[in-house]
């Protein structure tokens, strides 16, 4: 089964211009209150505007891009700007410390950079790597003091043609790289087709029965999978409208999902949790939301309350930015089976297996696998990373890492994430990452990341530090060091000093037995 062919994003939001033409599509929710609302084919025509506006400025198709921006409409016209002419968008977290985005357009050899405004502070700290770039654009201005010349994608779009010219380019070739925490000290670029994200909007739209009628909205950044994939890739499938808030605010959802008529939206955990600290209101269940995906199980009672309280039922999910994105989903029409994260999707072949290769029983705890093919249903690979891209697909399997069973009528349960990976407000934590810069600071001697139980964020970072011999160093210290290196979400909250580390026979810091005096001491 293909449903996708040789078609490309570029044909695909052509083919949905054309007939959706005078249908809003993208409904945006500036911070602060502005509203941007574009058709089809306005937004079309604002995309080869941007697109000519790259071309004009040295972008060729397989340069790599990146977008630090938040959720926005240059956002959106920058990144489809890129694929429609065959670069590589390469989004990135608007969190990131000016560290992070130094590795990443190094990395990626990334030729230009469209920033936000409030972001233009990170170019100081961004000069060692600004010899491959070519252009650094910012949406609007006002552009701030730099030594590097600045473009303002608003004045340059202005005056070009939204006629596009050609390009070669094919289901196969490279749309974006998307970095993702993993169990590594470095983030890894996971490498999406244009078939993967053709095939996630398929997905997406299928897996929750999205029809033109349906008005999906989200608070999640577009720079996460999520938001990409069920959000905005969903509904341009369909012909749907895509609504995007900039800045969840607790206190205003609930708001703008009756004032937007929003039909689907994504939650997670710190969403639920957070509305459900609010008082109690009369109008909690007024709404039109019919399907409401949800990732990360929370307990039976938030669960319950939740639904109960906004007249919502949660479709649960699991997903992740290797596979784009949902490679189990709830059934819409039967039971759930909650805390099942449900059955494979319509297009998945889902199995668990033991660390001997084996598959298991029924029952039986194993690893989740997906059967797909790369560049097209699961990732092309890791960005210049052959030895990860082997050791995850493996004879035609992404081996994710993470833990599960299954019972006897087809539902999956999940168990536990990969062991270095923390969950934080809907944000991936790369335990090794936050290792790497804590052992950098001269004052430490050791140290280890875990997650720890949080009841509102899901899960928080705590670090071990051992100091030097002779060395003291204060919990301000080191949070002062990792909020230089780290964006904020990574940051430690919880640090406890330590004299020395349990370990394994070979000397390897045993994580497990942390892990299990935090399971104790709750």
């Amino acid at each position: 089964m293909d449903l996708v062919g040789n078609r490309t994003l570029r044909d695909h939001l052509e083919e949905m211009a054309g007939i959706y033409s005078d249908k809003e599509f993208i409904v945006i929710e500036a911070d602060g209150g502005r509203v941007d609302r574009l058709t089809y084919r306005e937004f079309d025509d604002l995309v080869n505007k941007t697109a000519n506006a790259f071309l004009a400025n040295g972008v060729k198709q397989g340069d790599r891009f990146a977008i630090l921006l938040p959720t926005s409409v240059a956002y959106l016209a920058s990144w489809y700007a890129c694929v429609k002419i065959g670069a590589v968008a390469v989004p990135l977290n608007v969190a990131c410390s000016t560290e992070e985005i130094a590795y990443f357009l190094s990395y990626t050899e990334a030729c230009a950079l469209i920033l936000g405004e409030n972001l233009q502070h990170h170019l100081d700290g961004l000069s060692h790597v600004m010899t491959n770039l070519r252009t650094i654009w910012v949406p609007s201005g006002p552009v701030t003091t730099s030594p590097f010349p600045i473009k303002i994608w608003q004045n340059e779009v202005a005056q070009l043609s939204n006629v596009l010219p050609p390009a070669a380019i094919s289901s196969d070739s490279l749309a974006q790289i998307l970095f993702t925490s993993g169990s590594t000290a470095r983030p890894k670029g996971v490498m999406h087709t244009h078939a993967n994200c053709l095939w996630s909007g398929e997905r997406a739209a299928k897996s929750f029965r999205l029809s033109p009628d349906d008005i999906s909205l989200t608070v999640l950044p577009l720079f996460h999978v999520n938001a990409l994939s069920f959000s905005f890739l969903g509904p341009l499938t369909v012909g749907a409208t895509a609504c995007c808030i900039e800045r969840y605010s607790a206190s205003q959802y609930w708001t703008q999902v009756r004032n937007y008529g929003a039909t689907f939206i994504s939650l997670l955990p710190f969403l639920v949790r957070t509305q459900l600290a609010l008082p109690p209101a009369e109008n909690d269940g007024d709404h039109r939301i019919r399907a409401a995906a949800y990732a990360i199980n929370c307990t039976d009672r938030e669960r319950e309350d939740f639904e109960q309280r906004f007249n919502v039922s949660f479709i649960n999910l699991y997903g992740l930015t290797e596979a784009l994105t949902s490679v189990l989903v709830a059934p819409l029409d039967r039971n759930r089976r909650w805390p099942s994260v449900g059955m494979a999707a319509f297009d998945r072949e889902v199995r668990l297996f033991r660390p001997d290769g084996q598959e298991t029983v029924d029952e039986e705890v194993g690893e989740i696998a997906v059967r797909g093919i790369p560049g097209r249903t699961i990732m092309l690979g890791y960005y210049q990373d052959e030895v990860a891209t082997a050791a995850t697909i493996r004879d035609g399997w992404l081996f994710t890492g993470d833990q599960a069973w299954r019972d006897s009528h087809g539902y999956f349960y999940y168990i536990d994430r990969s062991k270095d990976m923390i969950k934080r407000g809907g944000e991936n934590v790369s335990a090794g990452e936050v290792e790497r810069v804590l052992i950098e600071h001269p004052k430490i001697a050791e140290c280890a990341v875990i997650s720890v139980p949080d009841p509102l964020r899901d899960e928080a970072v705590k670090a071990y530090i051992v100091a030097e011999v002779g060395e003291e160093i204060t919990a301000d210290e080191v949070t002062d060091h990792c909020r230089r290196y780290l964006a904020t979400f990574k940051v430690p909250t919880i640090i406890e000093f330590r004299t020395f580390l349990p370990k394994t026979s070979i000397g390897k810091i045993e994580k497990g037995a942390l892990r299990r005096e935090v399971l104790v001491a709750n």
